[in-house]
């Protein structure tokens, strides 16, 4: 399957929500997402895998926000001399490894050769901490907690995000993005 190639690693994108989620139908809302991955599939159709961040709030008590001047910036990533682009490239970049350097393989799941994508939800509070973790996609209970855990332990490290800005004041907003497990054969 051909890859389509670019000199710039990524690009944002307006793009359609269409997923159910408690009941709740959102269908023809835009979102800010940045796209990290196309690629082209057989029937000339484009494939793309994106990161959401931002999107609308259920919670009435705290105001999350969709749009923002800045995005949130994963610890270590807030360097000043940094453009936007360098730190939002920073921000995907560490927040995998993270993730994949936290998060373990459910023994049950690779014994089983379970393979599978978990779509996980939460929110980059104003003040840097994660909250209101969701899975919104999952395909193992297993692995579905493992992610949970792993996102949920990242306000035990030692510095905590930068949260997103709008008119110079840090706001909450959700960031949601995929998780891949693949067994090994």
């Amino acid at each position: 399957m051909p890859y389509l190639t670019s000199s710039i690693p990524y690009f944002k994108a307006w793009v359609r929500r269409e997923y159910t989620k408690n009941l709740e139908e959102y269908h023809g809302e835009f979102l800010h997402c940045m796209v990290i991955g196309v690629t082209t599939m057989p029937n000339r159709t484009l494939s793309f895998q994106v990161i959401f961040t931002g999107c609308e709030s259920d919670d009435e008590d705290e105001e999350i926000f969709r749009r923002f001047d800045r995005a949130a910036v994963f610890p270590g990533c807030d360097v000043v001399s940094m453009t936007r682009v360098e730190k939002e490239m920073c921000t995907q970049k560490e927040l995998l490894n993270y993730i994949y350097s936290h998060l373990r393989y459910p023994e049950e799941a690779r014994k089983k050769k379970i393979s599978g994508q978990v779509v996980i939800e939460f929110v980059i509070a104003d003040d840097g901490t994660i909250r209101n973790v969701e899975l919104l996609r999952g395909f193992d209970r297993a692995c579905d907690n493992a992610v949970i855990k792993v996102i949920e332990d990242m306000n035990d490290l030692d510095d905590l995000w930068t949260p997103a800005v709008l008119d110079n004041e840090y706001v909450s907003t959700y960031y949601t993005m995929p998780i891949g497990f693949k067994a090994l054969k």
